[in-house]
């Protein structure tokens, strides 16, 4: 009797974490089984769609571990939102996103950028009824940092992200809209440094300056508000300018690598960053026209360029799997533009340009290429 009680109790736990934290789903994205989790609250027909919270775990968790840290489930059942929570791939038995910078090379140059937008994909056309103007990002630590760099790179696609104890890695920063940010960080994070850290791999700035980056990007006003002080808790706001990007951190004082909750260190993350991201929308239609998504999410690969560093002259290959105009530029490292190499609609192949670095001086200088819907960045350098 005992037996079949442990039985029983242990069907009813398993069905509940089922019930709270959703189901799996997966497809096929270059060339590699991909999954992610999904809690969809019991939620009543709405032409309008729901908004959608993509969450992204940090390194060495999951999709159902940032659903657990975050404590999603639950907001998602009271706030009525819709959560996909991706799951990286494992490199030395540790999962880590492809964020930009060392991160490339860790990850060998996975394309976890494409990834999360055809998640986005998947949740709007197959799935589940997602409003597309509401579509968020919430990450800690390396999903923080990959955060920022799909703000950074696919901002027609957001509306507002919220990130936990992870800086922005990806050096190239020009989005094309505006990007709301809210940013929480321990002022005794032993992993992702308040005053930044470097290494032969990887580099985070400090965070006063990801927060002026982005201030630049977005508008804002260079004097703060405090909007919260309690218990060694401030809170600061950058007003957008133009009403389009405000800008708000988070300080905590004895506070290191972990999800704030109420009870320690006194602020619920969670709660905050939802009161925030629900406040924004992105007008602007993000779902595909083609259900090509589970054989071709993306439509094109940019390769490195070669030889990397070059002197004076270099190649750079791409490849379209579809009819697309395409878009490839090059850029300084004050983002400004420095050459276009092609603008044009092409159909489907594979394509080399060469690039002649003509009296520009020796440096770090980056190439972008850019469909209706995505865009991939990579770094190139002179050296003469």
């Amino acid at each position: 009797m005992q037996k079949k009680k442990s039985i029983l109790l242990a069907a009813i736990i398993c069905l509940a974490t089922q019930m709270l934290h959703g189901q799996y789903q997966e497809f096929m994205y270059d060339g590699i089984m991909r999954e992610y989790a999904v809690f969809e609250p019991s939620l009543d027909p709405n032409p309008n769609g729901y908004p959608l919270v993509v969450a992204l775990h940090g390194a060495g968790s999951e999709g159902y571990g940032m659903i657990s840290t975050a404590f999603l489930g639950q907001k998602a059942a009271k706030e009525k939102f819709i959560v996909a929570a991706p799951s990286a791939l494992i490199y030395n038995v540790v999962s880590w996103w492809n964020a930009g910078d060392g991160y490339e090379e860790m990850c060998q140059g996975t394309d976890d950028l494409g990834f999360i937008s055809a998640v986005i994909d998947t949740m709007i056309e197959n799935y589940y009824n997602v409003d597309t103007t509401r579509i968020y990002l919430l990450g800690h630590s390396n999903g923080s940092m990959m955060a920022y760099r799909v703000a950074a790179e696919l901002s027609h696609r957001i509306a507002a992200i919220a990130t936990n104890t992870g800086q922005m890695v990806y050096e190239y920063c020009d989005p094309e809209y505006p990007v709301p940010i809210i940013h929480f960080h321990g002022l005794e994070d032993p992993i992702c440094p308040y005053e930044g850290r470097g290494d032969s791999i990887i580099v985070l700035p400090h965070v006063d300056s990801l927060m002026a980056i982005w201030r630049g990007v977005n508008n804002c006003s260079s004097t703060p508000e405090t909007i919260y002080n309690e218990n060694g808790i401030v809170g600061k706001k950058w007003a957008s300018l133009d009403g389009k990007g405000d800008i708000i951190l988070y300080t905590i004082e004895n506070w290191g690598h972990s999800w704030p909750r109420t009870v320690d260190p006194g602020i619920d993350a969670t709660d905050v960053m939802w009161d925030f991201l629900k406040l924004h929308t992105r007008n602007i239609e993000t779902s595909i026209k083609e259900n090509v998504f589970q054989s071709m999410p993306k439509n094109f690969k940019l390769h490195q360029n070669y030889p990397n560093p070059f002197n004076s002259s270099t190649r750079i290959k791409y490849k379209l799997a579809k009819f697309s105009h395409i878009m490839l530029k090059i850029y300084n490292l004050a983002g400004q533009e420095i050459d276009t190499l092609v603008n044009e609609f092409q159909p489907a192949g594979e394509y080399e340009i060469s690039w002649q670095a003509i009296g520009l001086p020796s440096g770090l200088y980056f190439y972008k290429i850019r469909t209706n819907q995505l865009s991939e960045t990579r770094k190139l350098i002179l050296q003469k």
